[in-house]
């Protein structure tokens, strides 16, 4: 023990602990302590256990700085030395769980806070009701399980506050200071970039796919979105105007307000060739269906820059697509489609990326289907093409300024489907949202990983 604790004295930054009396050698029920701060200096104390309903035993008694501030390792003292005690410090300092062998009995867990969520949506009554509903399951469970498990007691003692509107947002995150925030409907309820770079703020999900409203996006914060989860639904949409174009419902429409019966023939979508630019969980919906239509299926996925024929083959297969091609394909792939469908973000390289060129680049009488974002297309020479009747038709849920304004001439044109940013608007769609977030919470909870991370903080 005295060769141990010369060992301790010899490693910078850390404290002996104190000399215990020789009755004390056979005790293993004390746990040795090891405290290991972010700067990676090592402070190492001996206390008993104490039977409290306070967790004072468990602060620092270097800093008194409670563990939440540190990785905190309880390591009992059977047979473990020193040396494998600072080798589980280093284990749990480079990212790793593996324990030293000789160390009967360890826990390298990091402390974890209990989830503090602030909600963000306009209409947050139905949202507050199913958190509750998930809260009651998440008590239940925490109050039957045996042995407790902590990811449960976590679960169990969240905190959900709610916002409807900028204000209140700003007002609970100074009284309240959420540890994580479920945002959603960015377009009604602007300033969301505010809330994710709070101080207190280490996770922000976005009830949506689209985080341009966050951009930048706050440094050491992780943020993840809802990217796929209402991608069924949409590509139905997607699919039903493809169809109401293709088959002249639009003229059908007009000729049943002026009670005109006149029969009209359409051309058959199969043997058609269908551009989806930007294949993700969208995209392969879509193209899914267009293949049980008989359309030969076409996509652009930036992650083909880096793959040979083959990968590529089989990420076209996997996606449903018959061809997948890089972005820098396009223009090259417009003038073969019957059929464009959008399903990228905007960013820099897609602001306009459909423009005049790309425009004239398309098959006479093709389609263009936009439900990705507006500033994809450049809405002056989208209009020009549509009236000059090079496009046959468009339709359109997104626009470059929102909501669109009464004088645009889209709303006037006859081969043009209008529709209010809804492509996705399914049946409680934000229920749908608020259940994919909060089996997020649990593996948040259990320090596992969350899915659609756009950045790990």
């Amino acid at each position: 023990r005295e060769r141990e604790r010369k060992r301790l004295l010899l490693r910078p930054g850390t404290t002996a602990r104190p000399n215990t009396g020789a009755g004390q050698q056979g005790c293993r029920s004390q746990p040795l302590l090891v405290y290991v701060q972010r700067s990676c200096a090592c402070k190492v104390s001996e206390t008993r256990t104490r039977k409290s309903s306070t967790n004072h035993h468990l602060r620092n008694p270097t800093t008194n700085r409670h563990p939440s501030h540190h990785i905190m390792l309880a390591v009992h003292r059977a047979g473990a030395s020193s040396a494998s005690v600072l080798h589980t410090c280093a284990c749990v300092l480079a990212g790793r769980r593996a324990l030293s062998r000789s160390v009967s009995s360890t826990t390298d867990h990091a402390v974890h806070e209990h989830p503090r969520v602030l909600v963000l949506y306009e209409d947050v009554g139905p949202l507050s009701v199913r958190v509750k509903q998930r809260q009651d399951a998440w008590h239940t469970t925490a109050q039957t399980q045996q042995p407790p498990d902590q990811q449960q007691s976590l679960l169990a003692n969240a905190q959900f506050r709610f916002a409807d509107n900028p204000i209140d947002m700003r007002r609970e995150l100074e009284a309240f200071s959420p540890n994580v925030v479920f945002a959603t409907s960015s377009l009604k309820f602007p300033g969301q970039r505010e809330a994710a770079c709070h101080p207190s703020v280490k996770w922000f999900h976005v009830g949506g796919s689209g985080y341009d409203h966050l951009v930048p996006l706050p440094r050491n914060v992780t943020v993840t979105n809802s990217k796929g989860v209402l991608a069924p639904f949409l590509a139905e949409t997607v699919v039903a105007g493809m169809l109401m174009l293709n088959g002249g419902f639009l003229r059908y429409g007009r000729q049943q307000a002026q009670r005109f019966w006149k029969p009209q023939s359409f051309r058959p979508l199969q043997g058609k060739t269908l551009l989806l630019v930007g294949v993700g969980a969208i995209g392969s919906h879509v193209a899914r269906i267009a293949q049980s239509l008989g359309m030969h299926v076409v996509g652009t996925r930036a992650s083909v820059r880096a793959m040979d024929n083959a990968a590529a083959a089989a990420a076209a297969s996997d996606a449903h697509c018959h061809e997948m091609h890089p972005p820098e394909a396009l223009q090259e792939l417009l003038p073969r489609a019957d059929v464009v469908s959008l399903h990228v973000r905007l960013t820099d390289d897609t602001h306009h990326m459909i423009d005049e060129k790309a425009l004239a680049a398309m098959k006479p009488g093709s389609m263009l289907i936009n439900t990705a974002r507006g500033a994809v297309v450049c809405q002056t020479a989208l209009q020009a093409a549509l009236e000059s009747g090079s496009l046959s038709g468009a339709y359109l849920d997104v626009f470059e300024k929102e909501p669109l304004p009464a004088s645009s001439a889209l709303w006037g044109l006859d081969n043009v489907i209008v529709t209010p940013h809804a492509a996705d608007t399914v049946q409680d769609w934000p229920l749908i949202f608020t259940d994919f977030f909060c089996s997020s919470l649990e593996l948040w909870a259990a320090t596992k990983p969350l899915p659609n991370l756009v950045q790990q903080g």
